[in-house]
């Protein structure tokens, strides 16, 4: 249902306030005035009573704090809700404390109809509460008719009198609660910040947030307004205690976020940037900082997908933080690093403590991933040194532990990746064994070389490792892929290139790898490359890789003989096989290699059906 409202908007934009405009009135009925200066506002103050101010963030001569300033100077209860472009969590909290009653997004204004309902709610919640103080004599209705806590209490801190919210807040029966004092609803232990309190109460109105407790001893979040006034010729203090433990949770997240990573709970970058100059003092020393970076993540997560990568960051993060001591101040600073604070420890402890990491890490497998953690630190003992220096002396320690172990790192990933691969599909991992073999005995031809024919076997072997991001469903399909799945298998070439490239080892069996459906045409995939620009390697892998497809059963076509196989090899030479590579496979391998059934016999019957002439390479 429509209702009427009376609203100001403070923008300096007409079309930013048009928009606002059009979203309100989905559910009201508005009299709207648009303002974007100081004189404006007030003005439009002095006209009439208005029930809502709309206040945007941005503006060169106005800001949401200068309107707070005048409601408060005018003695106004307005809500004011402001509206952002972008706005981050600090000054969210910054606005909210400053007496905004909400921040929404431009980009979200769907929630502005819901605040606005919230907040002229409490609006007239607290207008009602303003009145039943100004009729004191005849509160007990109107009290009881509030969802705010009331309470009578005398100068002593007694409590006279409450109203049904409080008796049933608190869970006291209305006897029970009128032989209570105000402390025993608080329990501070500092009963002199209380009489303080309450001082200020019978002199002028007070309001400050506190914990009150129910009887059975839980706590909750109050906001309480206090006020002198005398009842029966004594002098008594009234307060509306609001329950406001949502709004302090919601600005408790607020700032946990703002200080801590959301994927492993550590705090973040920015906590330890301001930790670290809250403890470069002397009071400190000597202060030491341990950085540790997780190996191999990039590999991993392209490999394995970013969810893997994230759960063994998290366990990464939960050994650092078990291995630390109670105090310690952790961090994750980026990606795959971690900071640790370590306030009065020398760098004995330090080095101790650090070691622990790498040798607790060197315990932990997730999913048969082995964690590897390098580590650097350094010591401020007094200072001679800045913390930045410590800081990048730990920095440097720890890339140059990481440059140590990186290939060895990296080259049991490669050989973890294969394994799931293999065990993700037992179609794989027959045909990669058999491209491997055939790869090799091509090479072997070719290059006699004993280096030349094992990078061979490894590449045939490793040449579809980038399936491993492949769903399942998909690399053991039964029956033909859809366009969409196709797309998929096309780009594992360019995926093991990334994966490979990471590694020394594995950085020039990367292009091969990359390459191996190139088609001497230029009609291949994934760079469309042709003719001698395909590596001689790709071109073996393409070969090796086509003839096994081929001769083997799949689910949604019949396996072809091996003369029909050979009869496509040649077919197809010139145009999507290198014509040397084909010649080499046809003529030097198959005749002769048992492992492949071949005989001259097969070949000559081939021969007759296709004419087959070798180019050169």
């Amino acid at each position: 249902m429509e209702t009427a409202l009376r609203v100001i908007i403070i923008d300096d934009s007409e079309v930013d306030a048009e928009l606002v405009f059009n979203e309100i009135s989905k559910n009201y009925i508005t009299e709207h005035v648009l303002v974007d200066n100081e004189h404006d506002l007030r003005s439009a103050l002095n006209e009439k009573l208005w029930d809502l101010v709309l206040c945007d963030y941005s503006m060169p001569n106005f800001d949401p704090y200068k309107a707070v300033g005048i409601l408060r100077e005018c003695n106004l209860d307005i809500p004011l809700i402001v509206i952002s472009g972008t706005i981050g969590e600090e000054k969210a909290i910054k606005l909210l404390k400053a007496g905004c009653s909400d921040c929404i997004l431009k980009s979200n204004l769907t929630r502005l109809p819901g605040v606005i309902d919230r907040e002229i709610k409490e609006a007239k919640t607290r207008k009602e509460n303003k009145e039943l103080f100004e009729k004191l004599k005849k509160y007990q209705i109107l009290c009881d008719a509030a969802d705010d806590i009331m309470l009578f209490i005398d100068i002593a801190g007694n409590i006279m009198d409450v109203n049904s919210a409080a008796i049933k807040c608190y869970g006291y029966s209305f006897e029970e609660i009128l032989t209570k004092n105000i402390m025993d609803l608080r329990h501070i232990s500092n009963k002199e910040l209380v009489k303080a309190q309450m001082e200020i109460d019978i002199t002028s109105n007070n309001v400050f947030e506190t914990i009150h407790y129910r009887k059975d001893g839980s706590a909750f979040n109050v906001e309480v307004s206090s006020q002198a006034g005398v009842l029966d010729d004594k002098k008594v203090i009234f307060s509306v205690c609001r329950d406001i433990t949502e709004r302090k949770e919601a600005e408790n997240r607020l700032i946990y976020l703002a200080y801590h990573d959301p994927l492993t709970g550590l705090y973040n970058r920015r906590y330890f940037e301001e930790e670290i100059k809250r403890l470069d003092t002397e009071k400190y020393f000597p202060l030491s900082i341990i950085m540790c970076d997780f190996d191999g993540l990039k590999l991993i997560n392209d490999s394995f997908g970013h969810d893997f990568g994230d759960l063994l960051l998290k366990k990464a993060a939960e050994i650092i933080k078990n291995t630390c001591r109670e105090d310690d101040i952790i961090s994750r600073i980026g990606g795959d690093e971690f900071a640790v604070l370590l306030a009065n420890t020398d760098i004995g402890k330090t080095a101790q403590i650090a070691d622990q990491i790498k040798e607790n890490a060197t315990k932990e497998k997730v999913a048969n991933i082995e964690l590897s953690i390098s580590y650097g630190y350094d010591t401020k003992k007094d200072d001679t040194y800045s913390i930045m220096d410590i800081l990048a002396n730990s920095e440097n320690h720890m890339y140059r532990q990481k440059l140590y172990e990186r290939s060895s790192i990296r080259s049991k990933v490669v050989d973890l990746i294969m394994n799931a691969l293999f065990e993700k599909s037992d179609r794989e991992s027959l045909h990669s064994n058999r491209v491997s073999v055939i790869c090799q005995a091509i090479a072997s031809k070719m290059n006699p070389d004993t280096s030349y024919v094992d990078k061979m076997r490894v590449s045939g072997l490793i040449h579809d490792i980038g399936k491993i991001g492949i769903d399942e469903k998909i690399l053991n399909k039964a029956g033909r892929l859809d366009s969409n799945e196709r797309n998929e298998i096309e780009r594992h070439p360019e995926v093991g290139w990334r994966i490979l490239s990471s590694t020394n080892e594995f950085s020039e069996v990367a292009q091969f790898v990359r390459d191996h459906h190139e088609q001497w045409n230029g009609n291949g995939y994934p760079n469309g490359i042709k003719g001698e620009a395909i590596p001689i390697e790709a071109r073996i892998i393409s070969v090796a890789d086509a003839y096994d497809a081929m001769i083997s059963e799949r689910p949604y076509k019949n396996a072809l003989s091996k003369e029909e196989a050979v009869y496509e090899l040649k077919r197809c030479s010139g145009s999507q096989f290198a014509p040397e590579i084909v010649d080499v496979f046809v003529n030097q391998v198959l005749p002769y290699d048992s492992n492949f059934g071949g005989s001259k016999t097969l070949l000559t019957a081939v021969d007759k059906e296709v004419s087959f002439v070798s180019k050169p390479s």
